[in-house]
């Protein structure tokens, strides 16, 4: 997948001084609809969450509605050439504020347990066989698992920001809400809505 886009941008590059040509880089998008980051966010509703990655990896985020804003706009006009896009929170996002924002948004404390790579590589390579078998796409596979594990996925600047972005702790709660209203989740269960701090556990 991540080859494929690479490959798309080397096609397109040399046909930059005929077209207008915008590329760009968006980072993990989430939010309403979408089924690739359900999984990650289910786990961030437990209290207990089981977390595909590296304890210190950092990374830039993007709400879905803000991603199609910034394609809306830069089809009316933009800066040409290839543009990393996140929310624009400088740093990005670790795992210790991601947990954070869900403890404060579900009004319990959440742990992490951080699984080792080597168990979620044996079920990306089991996962692949099986789709090979079964005809049926999957994904998780190596290639995903290498970038679950990749410890820097921070937008460099300069790159492009919506204006007003939605920063996680809004977004993930505005998610979580879709979620349930759909059915994607179960109902919310009734909370202590004091305020707590979660405590990430150390990786093992």
């Amino acid at each position: 997948y991540a080859a494929s886009k690479r490959r798309a941008e080397e096609l397109l590059a040399p046909l930059a001084d005929r077209l207008s040509l915008i590329m760009l880089r968006p980072p993990a998008i989430y939010g309403p609809g979408d089924r690739a980051t359900l999984p990650l966010l289910r786990e961030l509703t437990r209290p207990i969450a089981l977390i595909p990655g590296r304890r210190r990896a950092r990374f830039s985020l993007l709400h879905v509605g803000d991603f199609a804003r910034l394609l809306a706009d830069q089809a009316t006009g933009g800066p040409q050439g290839i543009h990393e896009a996140d929310d624009g929170r400088e740093g990005g996002y670790g795992w210790d504020d991601v947990i954070a924002m869900a403890a404060a948004a579900e009004g319990r404390p959440r742990h992490a347990l951080f699984l080792p790579r080597p168990v979620v590589a044996a079920a990306g390579w089991t996962a692949l066989t099986w789709s090979r078998l079964s005809g049926r796409p999957n994904m998780v596979n190596p290639g995903k698992v290498r970038e679950l594990y990749h410890p820097d996925w921070l937008c460099r600047t300069p790159r492009l920001v919506p204006e007003r972005a939605i920063e996680f702790d809004r977004g993930f709660a505005d998610t979580l809400a879709w979620y349930r209203q759909e059915g994607w989740l179960p109902p919310r269960r009734r909370t202590d809505r004091s305020r707590t701090h979660a405590t990430p556990r150390a990786e093992t």
